[in-house]
């Protein structure tokens, strides 16, 4: 049961990581395109 529930929380904060990664990234090149445009 214990190991079970720590692979359920691995899993979980895994899947969250690299959600916030991707978003943040995300993030990251919208801006880059707004200060490139900002420049022009």
């Amino acid at each position: 049961m214990n190991r079970v529930q720590m692979t359920i929380i691995w899993s979980l904060s895994i899947v969250f990581f690299v959600s916030c990664e991707s978003a943040g990234d995300k993030r990251l090149d919208f801006a880059l395109e707004q200060a490139g445009k900002n420049r022009i």
